[in-house]
């Protein structure tokens, strides 16, 4: 499990709206895509409210290893998995189509790869709408 403090902003039904401090783990970060000291890194996410916190209320928050890694897999490596896999069977049928074998099995793969971006984008929405990747609230640490 992956724990981070949060405070609640809003509720929206069975989901609370948190907004998740900057940790000392920003400060190390290569990214720098956080300049803004006024930003400081904070990051809103939807999460279960499985323990009815209210607006305003300081929460900590799990998500599984499980979600976490199924969500790296899927959006990082299914895609380029797709790639290679489209790649490879261009190959083997660009000689039905045409003389250019590299051409057609770079087509074949990006072709794959989108799909599967637009699988992803899909899944994604359906996800949306149920709470099973979804990061959830474990207890108040103060009001």
């Amino acid at each position: 499990m992956m724990y981070e403090n949060a405070k609640v902003i809003e509720l929206k039904g069975p989901l609370a709206a948190i907004l998740v401090d900057a940790t000392t783990t920003c400060e190390g970060c290569t990214s720098h895509s956080c300049t803004s000291r006024a930003s400081r890194c904070d990051k809103t996410f939807l999460v279960v409210n499985t323990i009815k916190a209210k607006p305003g209320d300081k929460v900590e928050v799990a998500m599984s290893s499980f979600s976490f890694l199924a969500s790296a897999f899927l959006v990082y490596l299914v895609p380029v998995v797709a790639l290679i896999i489209g790649f490879a069977a261009g190959e083997k049928l660009a000689p039905l189509f045409t003389d250019h074998i590299t051409a057609f099995a770079a087509l074949c793969g990006f072709g794959l790869m989108a799909l599967t971006f637009a699988i992803i984008y899909g899944f994604n929405r359906w996800c949306k709408e149920r709470t099973l990747f979804l990061p959830r609230t474990t207890r108040v640490l103060s009001s």
